[in-house]
């Protein structure tokens, strides 16, 4: 199937692209149940877990309408600064990648990101400095 995700949008409000995964279509559902998307609660849970956002997979380094429009519908506010994962990222290397590289683009060290989950369990680590041409 090949649409024109900048055309096609769904008809139930979601702000999202038909496949979108809070747009709740039937494509939607088969994206997801196939692999292909992630859950809309694995998604909703990025900010908190992961401190990155869903992108569009119709505009790059734009943040995901459905996605936003739960944001406001659950009364949580949207972090705009927060790296936004890049859908065609996520579809070729994975959930992982795509969001170490969201915060590389983002001028975020990922380990150092994740680490700081640990609140100084890790403060003797020497992080690989890759702006030194070794």
């Amino acid at each position: 199937m090949s649409l024109d995700y900048k055309k096609e949008r769904s008809n139930c409000g979601s702000g999202g692209c038909i496949t979108c995964p809070f747009s709740q279509t039937e494509d939607a559902f088969y994206a997801e149940n196939t692999g292909c998307l992630p859950t809309t609660n694995e998604i909703m849970e990025l900010p908190e877990k992961q401190n990155v956002n869903w992108g569009c997979h119709g505009e790059v380094g734009v943040v995901c309408g459905g996605f936003a429009k739960e944001h406001k519908r659950l009364g949580k506010s949207l972090n705009k600064n927060l790296p936004i994962v890049d859908f065609n990222e996520f579809t070729h290397l994975g959930m992982d990648v795509a969001i170490a590289l969201a915060k590389v683009r983002k001028g975020i060290n990922p380990l150092k990101d994740e680490l700081s989950k640990y609140k100084g369990h890790y403060t003797e680590l020497n992080y690989f400095d890759y702006s030194k041409n070794n």
